[in-house]
């Protein structure tokens, strides 16, 4: 019952302070599931994002199906009451947003203080995108001093075309998984 109610103040604080969409909740996440709780390993959040992009909803939403079902006790009924208590976290914010600016956006004042604050957010944003980038390039994922120059100069083609492919040339990006799992398997 303690992990439950840990798991939705994770999410919930994540829902509540996430601006910048999933990169910035993803960053909340990783702190509480790896950093300060445990509930993670280091591999299962970069395992999560990439099959979080293949699956339906968002990686956020994911993360905390994820989360909650990993560290649930052995159940289905326990194991589907805890994902429904971390989604619940993660989207309870993100309803009171919408509530308070729908039911106060006609008043003048506080329509202007919206406007400013979303000025002084917008700047915000890439850096929130940023640090949560920064912090998921960590050496457990992207190689460490056991990691032969191969591997690493493999992974690295891999990230880059994968980049080039869903940037540039507009693949899908479960094809890409797809197509850069064969050339992994390939090359490695």
């Amino acid at each position: 019952m303690l992990l439950t109610l840990f798991l939705f103040l994770c999410f919930f604080q994540a829902g509540l302070l996430g601006f910048g969409g999933d990169s910035a909740v993803l960053a909340f996440v990783e702190h509480s599931a790896i950093v300060q709780h445990g509930w993670l390993a280091p591999a299962q959040l970069a395992d999560l994002m990439t099959f979080g992009r293949l699956l339906p909803g968002g990686p956020a939403l994911n993360a905390a199906v994820y989360t909650a079902s990993a560290q649930s006790a052995p159940g289905l009924w326990v194991t589907l009451l805890t994902a429904l208590v971390a989604v619940a976290g993660l989207s309870i914010p993100a309803l009171l947003w919408t509530w308070l600016t729908h039911r106060y956006a006609n008043h003048r004042q506080v329509r202007d203080l919206l406007t400013s604050v979303l000025v002084l957010l917008r700047p915000l944003v890439p850096g929130l995108i940023i640090g949560a980038a920064l912090i998921m390039a960590r050496a457990d994922i992207f190689g460490s001093s056991d990691v032969s120059p191969w591997q690493l100069g493999v992974s690295l083609f891999l990230f880059l075309s994968t980049l080039v492919g869903t940037a540039v040339c507009r693949f899908n990006a479960g094809f890409m998984v797809v197509l850069c799992g064969i050339a992994g398997w390939l090359l490695l």
